[in-house]
């Protein structure tokens, strides 16, 4: 075989001298149609039967989301987002916000409206910069009946992730239970939320100087 039959037939092995680089065609793709390969995908690499995926209905007709694809996307997209927010007004001069939260492209914008519609309807998707929106649950009610289950009977897989939602679904109990209305339990909810994430901002730090972050949930994989 010739060097350069051996380097058309291995394209990146080489060099760019030999063959100079081709500018790669570009592929549009509908964001219905990647809602039908990804739950193609994720049917072949679990024992999840299509039979059991949703329906949901989108301007472009009904689609059948595979609960492991909210899943794997959740798992590469979603933020487990639990916010301290000064508010003077309130008890202890904080409000806390609980938030389960994707992000996306507008392009792909019928991915965030299938997965609402997964989800049946709850939270709003909110346009959060140029191009860009995200899917947003606040509710308390809302992610502890109906998200918090999902990821239950569909687990996360990566690692951090896993572990993040562990801690969000403490704080999730603590707002349920009121927990964080005294200044007690809203150091508590302080100290998980320092371990969940990036941490705790600056002014943060500075207005709980006596934050002591839990220690997160370990797995192995």
């Amino acid at each position: 075989m010739s060097i350069t039959n051996f380097f058309i037939q291995n394209p990146f092995l080489r060099p760019l001298s030999l063959f100079p680089a081709q500018a790669p065609k570009r592929v549009v793709t509908k964001a219905k149609d990647k809602i039908n390969i990804l739950n193609m995908s994720y049917n072949c690499k679990s024992n999840h039967s299509p039979l059991q995926a949703k329906s949901v209905e989108l301007k472009g007709g009904t689609h059948h989301l595979n609960p492991y694809f909210i899943t794997g996307f959740s798992d590469a997209e979603c933020s487990f987002l639990s916010l301290v927010i000064k508010r003077p007004e309130s008890r202890t001069g904080w409000r806390i916000v609980c938030r389960y939260q994707i992000g996306i492209h507008v392009k792909d914008l019928a991915l965030l409206e299938s997965i609402q519609s997964y989800f049946g309807g709850i939270g709003h998707i909110v346009k959060q910069g140029d191009g860009l929106f995200s899917y947003q649950v606040s509710s308390p009610k809302h992610i502890s009946e109906i998200i918090i289950p999902h990821f239950e009977k569909y687990p996360l897989i990566t690692k951090k992730k896993k572990e993040d939602f562990i801690l969000f679904k403490e704080v999730i109990d603590m707002v349920k239970n009121g927990e964080h209305l005294n200044p007690e339990g809203l150091q508590k909810f302080v100290n998980i939320r320092a371990s969940i994430n990036l941490g705790l901002s600056y002014k943060l730090k500075v207005a709980f100087p006596e934050t002591v972050p839990v220690k997160r949930p370990r797995f192995n994989f």
